[in-house]
Parts: C-alpha cells; structure tokens; sequence
C-alpha cells in the first residue's frame, strides 16, 4: 500500500474505507488483525483507533499499544480513551486502570469505561466504588454508565437493586429520563411490575412526559400481569397529559377489561366512542373476536360492515375473527362466502390459513 500515491480519488476513496471499513480495508490489502497499517500520522491515528475499536483480543490491544508508544501516539488523549475502552471491553482490568491512572483529564467516559471494566469482572463493589469517587471529583457518571449498571443487575435479576441504586443517585445528581426508561425496560422483561411502576411514577413527578409507544409498552405490562385496576390508572393519565391513543393501545385495554371480567356490553358503548376516529384495524378486530367468542354473530357482522365503512381497513387478523364466529355460530354459507372475500385479499397468508382450516 504506497501512500505516498498522489492520485487524490484513490487517496480519499482509502481514507473512508479506512474510517468507515477498517475490515475491508485489511482483506483487500491482505492484512491479517495484527497488521499495521502505514501511511501518514493522521491515517496512522485513524486505522489504529477504528482497529481498538473492533478487536475483542487483548494480545492485539497490547501489540498495538506497544506500537502506539514506540511511534509517541499514546500522549494523546484521544488514543489513550480508545485504549481504555478496548481494553475494558476485554476485561482487562488491570491494564485499563494503568492507562486510566496516565489519562491527563479524567472524564464521565473514562470513568465509565472503567467502571464497565469492574462490571465485566463482577465486581459491583469497586464498580460503586468508582461511582462514589467520580462524583467526589465532581464528575457526573453519563446515561451510559448507568446503562451498564442496570444491565448488571438485570442479568443477575436483582433489579430491587438496580432500583435503590437509582433512588439513592438521584439525591446527588440530575437522572436523565432515559435513564429510568432502560430501568423500566428491564422490569418489563422480568415481569417486575412493582418496580417498573415506581420508576414510571418518578418520572411523572419530574414533568416527563413519555411518548405514545412508551405508554403503549407498560399498559401492556400491566394487561398482561393481570394488574387492571393500574392499568385503568395509568391510561387516565395518559389521556390527562394529552398523548393520543392509537388503535394499538385501545386494544391492549379493550383485552386488558375483558380479562377482569368485564363482558361485552359493558365494551362496547366505550368502543362506538372512538371506533370511528380510529384508522387501527387492532381494536376492531378486538371487539369482533369478543363478540365471537360469546357467539353474538349479527352484532359481530354488524360491527365488521361499519368497520369496511369506516377509515379503517380490515386486516388479516379481522377476516380472521369473523370466519371464527361465524364458524361457532353454524353460519357455514356465510362463513364460506368470508373465507372466499378474506382469501382474495390475502392469498395464501399463513394465519388466515390456519384460522380457515380450525373453522372447517
């Protein structure tokens, strides 16, 4: 490779392989991971930052700091960071807090480095540790570093933990949102609901408002969970911060009330309240498998006619719903006649299949 090459295309068409396809660059040029690749200091700097950047091989990361030294690169603050953090995502504890302790300025991402280091290692005592002592300097960890905290708590499934954590933090320091959604994202996964509550409660107090999807999500934590009576609470409050229900999240409650027993009658006067102004098929289709399942077929069929009169279009899911509860109801010829209608709308569709087959 002869950078000493003065065509500029060719010269610039390397410099981005180089920044944006450092693998590419080694295949092409037949360089093995251990390769240095020469040329100017500033593509020097450039390959060997996006080389740390990708290795997982701690033999490399030293092969390649032994170079940084020889050429008078480690000095800089830029490749020092880049060092730190390869060698704490391979674990290597004992060589990022050498280059941690060299480091001229300490900043939140260093120490955090550091910190995802001791984690990789289970060692939660010094990871806290660290977080006492970059706060005693006067640094605040980023939302990063809680991130790998809560991750760490997460995967030993102690998110009681992770949670008082958190709490006794945002005595000292600002919290970022983003931090208590990662929380909440967690608990979900683990079904803790208590938890994900607490956290969603913290956010109200601060003036945070979620967006549409986020709400989405915890309704549906709390459906599933079997918590309605929070779940009815939560969605007052949605609608009281003014976020827009969509179809999807209609759904999930119309399910949510079925489940605690509520019956259809007492659904549908709240669903003919917003089914028009809801272009989603999900509440629809919904409201067409509730009445199905108590084999209510005309007001089914009602239903199903001013939803292909309305904005909204029916999916393969509702063509679904209503060839089930015709089949309950014995309305062979006019189940027969939906599955011909739903079959040219969605030739060959796996779940439609399936629900045809059922109802046969």
């Amino acid at each position: 490779l002869d950078m000493q090459c003065t065509n500029l295309p060719v010269l610039n068409r390397y410099r981005s392989l180089v920044i944006h396809r450092p693998s590419s660059v080694r295949r092409r040029f037949h360089l093995d991971r251990s390769s240095s690749i020469e040329g100017t200091e500033s593509n020097i700097v450039t390959s060997l930052t996006n080389f740390l950047n990708e290795t997982t091989k701690i033999e490399d990361v030293r092969q390649k700091e032994a170079f940084a030294i020889q050429n008078g690169l480690l000095d800089r603050n830029v490749i020092q960071q880049t060092f730190l953090g390869a060698y704490s995502r391979c674990g290597a504890r004992e060589d990022a807090e050498r280059l941690f302790q060299q480091l001229s300025s300490r900043s939140a991402n260093s120490w955090g480095q550091l910190i995802k280091c001791d984690l990789q290692n289970r060692d939660l005592p010094k990871a806290l540790e660290r977080i006492v002592s970059m706060l005693n300097e006067g640094v605040e960890p980023t939302r990063f570093t809680w991130s790998h905290l809560i991750d760490y708590y997460d995967r030993n499934r102690q998110l009681a933990g992770a949670y008082d954590l958190l709490l006794e933090a945002s005595q000292m320091v600002a919290l970022e949102p983003g931090v208590w959604m990662k929380f909440m994202r967690a608990c979900r996964d683990q079904r803790a609901l208590d938890l994900e509550l607490s956290a969603f409660e913290i956010l109200m107090k601060q003036g945070y408002i979620m967006e549409q999807q986020k709400w989405g999500w915890l309704l549906t934590s709390l459906s599933e969970g079997g918590r309605f009576e929070d779940m009815m609470q939560v969605f007052e409050m949605m609608q009281l911060c003014g976020v827009p229900v969509n179809g999807t999240i209609w759904s999930v409650i119309m399910n949510g009330l079925l489940a605690s027993g509520k019956s259809v009658d007492d659904l549908l006067p709240q669903f003919n309240t917003f089914k028009d102004d809801i272009a989603d098929a999900a509440p629809w289709t919904t409201m067409l498998n509730a009445l199905a399942k108590v084999g209510r077929s005309d007001e089914m069929m009602a239903v199903f006619n001013a939803m292909k009169n309305s904005t909204s279009t029916p999916n393969s899911k509702t063509y679904g719903a209503v060839i089930t509860g015709l089949s309950r109801s014995k309305r062979e010829k006019e189940m027969e006649e939906m599955i011909e209608e739903g079959r040219a709308k969605f030739p060959s569709h796996p779940n439609l299949e399936n629900v045809i087959a059922i109802a046969r």
